[in-house]
């Protein structure tokens, strides 16, 4: 199993084929992935434990959902190839991402990097990043 330490949590992959990768994350409350896409690949969020916003970008502008654990809350979704998307965990989270996709080892396109704490506004950057 592939183990990442990430400036916003951990991932460890817990399997892959050809087809389909899923992935095991812990992310740090107020934890951020950078802002990107994937050619191929869609990506499938579902929480565990904790609360994660999921924010993605399109030609109607942005969106966002909420996942969390418990009855009643919504902890799945979809996010399709080619649309800018990011999460942001506002509890500690742990979660499953799960990618399908015909991986060719390069799919992801960075828009803006990831951190934890507060998110910089478009345009913007923190002097760290």
């Amino acid at each position: 199993m592939k183990h990442d330490d990430k400036i916003w949590g951990t991932t460890i992959e817990l399997f892959r084929n050809n087809t389909t990768s899923t992935h095991y994350l812990e992310i740090k409350a107020g934890g951020y992935c950078s802002e990107h896409r994937h050619a191929q690949k869609t990506n499938i969020f579902y929480v565990i434990e904790g609360e994660l916003e999921i924010i993605r970008w399109d030609e109607g502008g942005e969106w966002e959902v909420l996942l969390r654990h418990g009855d009643g809350y919504e902890r799945t979704v979809l996010v399709l190839p080619g649309k800018w998307h990011m999460f942001r965990a506002i509890t500690d989270v742990k979660c499953v991402e799960i990618y399908e996709y015909c991986y060719d080892g390069v799919d992801i396109e960075r828009r803006k990097e990831g951190g934890i704490g507060e998110i910089e506004k478009k345009g913007e950057t923190c002097g760290v990043c």
